[in-house]
């Protein structure tokens, strides 16, 4: 008798064991997501962890032209280190193009929550890149503004 409730033990503890695994494998941690949704997430993840291996840069941005990229870059990945926990709201391919765009949510101290949006280029075949990303606060690379006239609330000269 008590060898049979001893076997149901095992069997429970085994079957609770296997339902557990294939529930982690069946939801990928978010770095472990394929694609651009993954990649953005990983994102998140780059700037959490402080200042990145130039190996870690490479693979999410692709090659930097300058040390003035490289350190906009980092200053940005900064800024982006205080959102935690993002969620994926849409990710849309845009047409003719191999340009992914990914919106997301992070929480941010105090309770609040923010918006982010980052653009990939690639494709499944080759890998996907990041070109760019902004939120509340943060661009990169930075898109200049429009030249020329500008609204102003000073005075006109005398």
């Amino acid at each position: 008798m008590r060898r049979k409730v001893l076997v149901r033990v095992r069997a429970a503890a085994l079957a609770l064991l296997a339902g557990a695994t294939l529930a982690a494998c069946s939801n990928p941690a978010p770095s472990e997501q394929a694609g651009p949704t993954g990649l953005a997430l990983r994102l998140f993840e780059l700037a959490r962890q402080g200042e990145p291996a130039e190996q870690q840069l490479a693979e999410c941005f692709g090659p930097l032209p300058d040390d003035t990229s490289r350190a906009a870059l980092l200053d940005a990945l900064e800024l982006l280190a205080e959102a935690t926990t993002p969620r994926v709201l849409a990710e849309e391919r845009v047409a003719g193009l191999a340009l992914t765009v990914v919106d997301l949510t992070a929480a941010l101290p105090g309770e609040g929550s923010a918006d982010y949006s980052v653009h990939l280029e690639g494709s499944p075949e080759e890998g996907w890149t990041i070109r760019w990303f902004r939120g509340p606060g943060v661009e990169w690379p930075r898109q200049r503004g429009p030249l020329g006239q500008g609204l102003t609330s000073s005075a006109p000269p005398r």
